[in-house]
């Protein structure tokens, strides 16, 4: 409480301009004073100015009013943070050996060393200023995938940590001893997605601590059958050298698998979990095939067939009809180089092996088809693409009206024949053609600017992209759509049964597949240059035909539904809830509210939770059921947390109104354990770096005394007291002295 300290303060309040016009009245009389005295000698005059410079200091000094303030004072402590690790690596070890134990202990030493220094400086965690002392307890373990060692890139990035500090940091290493003893199967190397019937490689990175020379067999499964197996010699690694395995198989199934790879778990490891990887690849179908019948050669069947042949990711099988069995010949089948029609091997043995089929223009009497009829509406109900394409010898024209093939089609077929239309047209656009993934061409993709004016100078509506291609000519006439069905393009003059326009683009969902027609033969006109288009436009005719056989094939980027998860690629961190969204769309592609969704969450392996329980998630947003109900934008959003490790399917199906608007499922991994427990290698490398970045030392646990910690000389000021010094009787003597002897000296030497 007493004063240890002072300082001098000006204690006037008069204004800077007073005390300023006050300094220049003075400097002005020591001016004065020195021409004054001219023609004596210099010692005098010198004498003179001294004593008039005395004065006039004294005076200003007297204006400013000086005081002396008193302080009490003490020391301010060096500030030191000591920032202990407590992440789930640090529980690697047992007894007083566990890393955290010898952490804590080695915490303790440090505060303990930091109080009773001189100047004390005070440990505190976690508080931080513009300069201070920071002392890291840690074992460095790497959740990131950092190589080991330090890299020229790894020992940059370190380097700028300490930058922002300005201040030493210090690290005590934990857990970098000889006993511990691992083997980590830290990552896979593989596609997001891989082709089915196609060789496919991954890679597996191991890290190991403490196994070198051994051999180590690795397993690879497929939905938890061994698929492949290596053998790995393990060996010490430095720098960014790793270890890897190769695995290399043929994938025999489409669809979205879990691969999971194991290694035994070998004497002395110190962590179990990260023996175990588990990741997802999506399988799918290296190409499209399809099955394309024609009845007789056109040019229709032409631009299909030449399409289909350029398109890389098509294996198609082509028939076109050259000769019918009616026609006659005067030589024997084995003298003709044309081969039968294989209806019996196409319709029954290989129909299943082909994504799509497509009828053009044919008809199925001549050939004796009709007993296979129904095996094609089998086959579309089952999960396949039809595409019927008209003609003279197609839709009712071909007889197909009455058949299984009709109970699949878009349309509804007029009985028997003379249903065609013979005159040009451009095709109107539907509302929904104008969403549908089918219709997805716009003017701009033909070289015409986008608008709703007639821009192209031949009066067609460059809204509709279809008036400006080339016109269509003939159209096979229908009664109408069947339930279901949706028209994405229409006659703009003819009307069907039902008074509605006729369809020239129809689509439907028939049970797990797909049926489109198109009721004309000569969209190859779309292929033709455009009339009124620049020479920069792509061809209508192949990108409808490419975004047909997408939709067939219920390509997911065309789906009604989809799911999607917010789920690490590396997989989710055990008890970590994961946010799924589902997406609808109605028949249009447009957001489709009210829809019901039912949620199915089940475990890819029929396997006992971490705690031996049943294998279970519970959701929040839904119902008990797990059903929901998309909202405005289509959307149904919640959460799903699993009971257990591994690897976990999300399934929705999405009805309204009774009926299957669509499905689709997703999968995501649960790890066996956090990052930190997989990843508890101690790191010493990192540590050392991060110390020599902020200008300190790395010591190990005993060795924490007397590390230097950084000087701010501060005080802290408790009690302050002011006492003015120009009040006092003395003072005011000494200037009217000074001035006393200046006037005396003066009037002695004879000047004014």
């Amino acid at each position: 409480g007493t004063f240890n300290d002072w300082d001098l303060v000006a204690l006037t309040n008069h204004p800077v301009w007073l005390l300023v016009l006050a300094a220049l009245v003075l400097v002005a009389a020591v001016l004065l004073s020195w021409t004054g005295t001219k023609g004596a000698p210099l010692k005098t005059r010198l004498g003179l100015l001294s004593l008039r410079t005395l004065a006039a200091v004294a005076v200003f000094l007297l204006l400013l009013e000086p005081g002396r303030r008193l302080l009490a004072t003490s020391r301010q402590p060096d500030r030191a943070v000591v920032v202990v690790d407590t992440s789930a690596s640090m529980t690697v070890g047992d007894g007083p050996n566990q890393r955290i134990r010898v952490a804590a202990r080695a915490a303790l030493d440090v505060v303990d060393d930091l109080k009773t220094r001189e100047p004390v400086a005070t440990p505190e965690v976690w508080l931080f200023d513009e300069r201070f002392t920071v002392i890291l307890i840690s074992d460095g373990a790497d959740t990131t995938g950092l190589p080991l060692g330090l890299t020229g890139d790894l020992r940059a990035a370190i380097a700028q940590l300490g930058k922002p500090l300005q201040a030493p940091v210090h690290t005590v290493v934990v857990g970098a001893d000889s006993a511990f003893k691992d083997i980590n199967l830290e990552r896979a190397i593989a596609d997001e997605f891989a082709f089915v019937r196609n060789p496919m490689t991954i890679d597996v990175v191991v890290r190991q601590r403490g196994f070198a020379g051994t051999v180590l067999p690795l397993a690879l499964a497929e939905d938890g059958v061994v698929v492949a197996r290596t053998d790995l010699t393990l060996k010490e690694t430095t720098g960014a050298d790793e270890l890897r395995g190769s695995f290399t198989f043929t994938p025999q199934r489409a669809g979205k698998r879990l691969y999971t790879i194991t290694a035994p778990v070998l004497d002395g490891e110190a962590i179990s979990e990260n023996n175990r990887l588990d990741f997802t690849v999506k399988l799918i179908r290296d190409r499209i095939r399809v099955l394309q019948v024609s009845g007789r050669p056109s040019w229709d069947e032409r631009f299909v067939r030449r399409l289909l042949k350029e398109n890389p990711s098509v294996d198609l099988i082509s028939f076109f009809i050259l000769r019918s069995t009616t026609d006659i010949s005067n030589a024997p089948n084995s003298e003709l180089s044309l081969i039968p029609f294989p209806t019996k091997e196409l319709f029954t043995e290989q129909l299943s092996s082909f994504d799509v089929v497509i009828f053009q223009d044919f008809n199925y009497r001549p050939y004796n088809m009709g007993v296979y009829l129904k095996n094609v509406a089998e086959y579309v109900r089952g999960g396949g693409g039809f595409l019927m394409l008209g003609g003279d010898l197609g839709f009712s024209e071909g007889d197909y009206a009455g058949t299984p093939i009709a109970d699949v089609l878009p349309v509804r077929l007029r009985g028997g024949r003379g249903h065609l239309d013979t005159e040009d047209f451009h095709p109107q656009l539907t509302d929904a053609g104008r969403h549908h993934p089918i219709t997805d061409i716009r003017a701009s993709d033909l070289g015409v600017g986008t608008g709703t004016g007639t821009g192209t100078g031949t009066g067609v509506d460059v809204s509709n992209p279809f008036s400006i291609l080339p016109p269509l000519q003939g159209l096979n006439l229908v009664a109408g759509l069947q339930d279901g069905a949706v028209a994405l393009l229409t006659h703009p003059f003819q009307n069907g049964d039902d008074g509605q326009p006729q369809p020239v683009i129809a689509v439907r969902d028939v049970g797990d597949g797909r049926s489109v027609s198109i009721m004309t033969d000569t969209t190859w006109h779309w292929s033709l240059p455009q009339v009124g288009a620049s020479s920069g436009g792509s061809d209508a005719h192949r990108k409808l035909l490419a975004n047909t056989l997408r939709w067939l094939i219920r390509d997911p980027d065309l789906s009604r539904v989809s799911v999607l998860l917010d789920a690490d690629a590396r997989g989710v961190e055990p008890e970590t809830p994961v946010q799924v969204e589902v997406r609808a769309v109605d028949a249009r592609y447009q957001p489709d509210p009210g829809a019901t969704v039912k949620v199915t969450v089940v475990p890819l392996e029929s396997r006992a939770s971490l705690d031996g329980k049943k294998a279970g998630a519970t959701t929040q947003g839904l119902t008990e059921q797990n059903d929901g109900v998309t909202g405005a934008d289509g959307r149904l959003r919640f959460s799903v947390l699993p009971s257990a490790a591994g690897a976990w399917r999300v399934k929705v199906d999405v009805s309204k109104d009774g009926r299957l608007v669509g499905s689709d499922e997703e999968v995501f991994v649960v790890r066996q354990a956090s990052l930190e427990k997989l990843y508890a290698e101690a790191r010493p490398e990192l540590l050392k770096g991060i110390a020599a970045a902020g200008a300190g030392r790395a010591v190990t646990p005993d060795d924490v005394r007397g590390l230097p910690v950084l000087d701010h000389g501060k005080t802290r000021v408790h009690r302050q007291q002011t006492e003015a010094i120009w009040s006092r009787s003395w003072v005011l003597l000494l200037v009217v002295g000074l001035l006393a002897i200046e006037w005396w000296w003066r009037r002695r030497r004879g000047f004014a």
